[in-house]
């Protein structure tokens, strides 16, 4: 639902790449993730991909569950209560 979309850069991913990771760039790993992205349905990211000939691998793991990505949230929010 935005662009680029996966058809888009379809020919650039399957002539310099032979495998690919997906990630959701999403704060929790929910619907779009498990059924747009990974599932084994025909029009999935996962299915499109490995139908064009890639090996495709799925992290369903939203960037909230990262503790990296939850530590920054913490500090923009311990700096601004602090105002």
């Amino acid at each position: 639902e935005g662009y680029p979309e996966l058809e888009d850069i379809l020919d650039y991913v399957m002539y310099n790449f032979k495998e690919v990771t997906l990630v959701p760039f999403m704060m929790v790993a929910g619907d779009h993730a498990i059924n747009d992205m990974s599932s084994d349905d025909e029009d999935s990211f996962k299915t499109i991909l490995k139908r064009a000939g890639l090996k495709t691998n799925c992290i369903i793991k939203g960037l909230g569950e990262r503790k990296g990505i939850r530590d920054i949230f913490v500090e923009k929010i311990k700096r601004i209560s602090a105002i």
